[in-house]
């Protein structure tokens, strides 16, 4: 797997979680508990999908799992 990879998704990770943090009120890791809802879990992964879905052709939407096969695999190059 490539480094900036592994960096572009704990950056934006660490977004999501100081942008809400900000906004929550009590402990930080009480307000994180919002995070884990099972209604919005449903909203904010299917309407991604969705988008994703709406904005590709059907013939690029086949080669995602292959392309995160690459994404996330280390192929060693003679």
């Amino acid at each position: 797997m490539d480094i900036t990879t592994i960096i572009g998704i704990v950056i934006a990770f660490g977004g999501i979680l100081y942008g809400y943090a900000g906004e929550a009120q009590g402990p930080f890791l009480e307000a994180l508990r919002g995070l884990w809802s099972a209604t919005a879990a449903p909203i904010i992964f299917g309407g991604t999908i969705g988008a994703v879905v709406v904005s590709f052709p059907l013939n690029d939407l086949k080669l995602v799992g292959k392309m995160l096969k690459t994404i996330f695999t280390n192929k060693k190059l003679n």
